[in-house]
């Protein structure tokens, strides 16, 4: 069986027909057999990386295709080299770019939906307000929100999008709202592109009804937070000895589509299952892959209050908890329930839940940061320009001045150094830039002009420009840079 299964999913023909350079390039090959106490075996296959294509699709279908329809084969592990979850790719922002966006690091957050279908406007549009000013941290649309005319959908999201950022004005924090978007063709990317012209972050798709690669695709192309919903995925995950393990779906698989968050049904709740191992899901999401980002998990399907513990004790500060029904059944109050939860969350994560503004924004304390010798600040450090090289740089160092220490801006500015040789990521993003000169002489490139920028000289950098600073020359180039507080994750060009 395992024989067959190896040459099944590479070249799914006899053995007779197969030249001797198809059998070393492209036949499976079976690495172990195990009997397992249960009677059952498990089977180690290895296949060639190239098969998989650099698309996750393809991967997909190399795993799991033909022997799908095998009775009693169940995929339980996935095991990915680096270099070809490198080229597959995998989040654009991740765990720690959607953190970034909402100004939360150091505990979980807790999310709801907009539901049900049949309601009016204004009835999400009361929800979403509530919710925030209750102190929610992310809002999604019920996946059966799909609208068959294209004026309705626009005109419900835009009305969402519009009690979302009215209530966070009051609030004064950011919340994540994610519509859903369903359908074939311009129609899909029509509703993609109102999406992006309300200046949301981030889109709610189904991967296991569009299509695992269409998703991570269109979450690419439109430069969007994608949150992935599991329907569907029961038919994969719920056999005992068939389907395929719900880490390796949940995790692996929906990583390397893209998925910046990944929704499941964990333990307890309306939809609950004990065969899902939840921390194995948790690790798939962000254990090392190549360099792909890690993604959340986002533990969902009717769970309540009194659940709040367990999730927190399974997740620690590392998820999205997902409260949707739940949440808006707990009581008539909806920002009271919201607190609640909160609260729920505050007990294990005490002093790290800001404070929710539900009327004019607090008369905040004037800073003034004292400048000392060669371009420092006190109380505030110099540190490493990025923590990583997932977008290549080098000899910069970055000094976070206003936006990241408690101060009510939309926009941060920071002050960075080039040393010699020294030069930023060459990236873009939706957010534009304002570069100021400080000290020395660098390059600006901008696209595929090049500016030359010395003290005091002030450079636009308009939203989705290529752009990188460098320093040529034997002195420390410095300047200080304008962006908004609440943006996007760069992308390398």
């Amino acid at each position: 069986m395992a024989r067959a299964m190896a040459w099944e999913q590479t070249v799914e023909v006899v053995e007779s027909v197969v030249s001797p350079r198809v059998r070393r390039e492209v036949v499976g090959e079976v690495l172990e057999v195990t009997e397992q106490t249960d009677g059952s075996h498990l089977v180690e296959i290895s296949y060639h990386a190239h098969l998989a294509s650099n698309h996750v699709s393809q991967l997909f279908n190399l795993a799991y295709g033909n022997v799908s329809l095998y009775p009693l084969v169940r995929l339980e592990h996935l095991q990915i080299p680096d270099a070809l979850a490198n080229n597959i790719g995998g989040p654009q922002y991740g765990a720690a770019g959607i953190r970034e966006l909402l100004g939360i690091y150091d505990r979980p957050m807790l999310a709801t939906v907009l539901k049900p279908r049949g309601e009016s406007l204004d009835y999400f549009q009361q929800v979403a307000t509530d919710f925030i000013l209750g102190g929610g941290d992310v809002l999604k649309d019920d996946q059966n929100l799909s609208e068959e005319d294209f004026e309705q959908f626009r005109q419900r999201v835009t009305g969402c999008a519009r009690a979302v950022a009215l209530a966070t004005e009051k609030t004064g924090r950011p919340c994540l709202y994610l519509p859903h978007v369903t359908g074939a063709g311009d129609d899909l990317k029509r509703r993609l592109e109102v999406i992006k012209s309300l200046g949301l972050h981030g889109v709610l798709l189904c991967p296991w009804v569009l299509g695992l690669g269409f998703c991570k695709q269109l979450a690419k192309e439109f430069e969007l937070i994608y949150m992935a919903h599991p329907a569907l995925a029961g038919t994969f995950t719920r056999p005992e000895k068939h389907g395929i393990a719900a880490s390796v779906l949940y995790g692996t698989l929906l990583r390397l589509g893209g998925a910046d968050i990944s929704i499941f049904p964990g333990h307890g709740g309306r939809i609950t299952s004990r065969e899902i191992t939840c921390d194995h899901i948790h690790h798939a999401l962000a254990d090392p892959l190549g360099n792909c980002l890690p993604s959340l998990p986002c533990p969902a399907g009717g769970k309540t209050l009194g659940l709040i513990p367990e999730m927190l004790d399974e997740y620690g500060d590392n998820a999205i908890l997902l409260i949707g029904g739940a949440l808006l059944a707990h009581g008539p109050d909806l920002q009271a329930s919201t607190r609640e939860y909160q609260a729920a969350i505050q007990t294990r994560f005490p002093g790290r839940l800001e404070p929710v503004v539900t009327g004019q924004q607090p008369k905040a304390e004037p800073v003034v940061i004292k400048s000392g010798a060669g371009h420092t600040w006190s109380n505030r450090q110099k540190t490493a320009y990025k923590t990583d090289q997932r977008l290549p740089h080098a000899n910069a160092t970055r000094t976070e001045l206003i936006g990241k220490h408690q101060e009510q801006t939309n926009f941060e500015l920071r002050y960075f150094e080039l040393q010699s040789n020294g030069y930023t990521s060459h990236e873009r993003h939706r957010h534009t830039h304002v570069i100021i000169g400080a000290r020395g002489t660098g390059r600006l490139i901008i696209d595929d002009q090049t500016y030359l920028l010395e003290q005091h000289d002030i450079a636009y950098v308009p939203p989705h420009s290529a752009h990188q600073l460098r320093n040529d020359g034997d002195e420390v180039f410095g300047f200080y840079c304008l962006v908004d507080r609440y943006r996007d994750k760069p992308q390398q060009v």
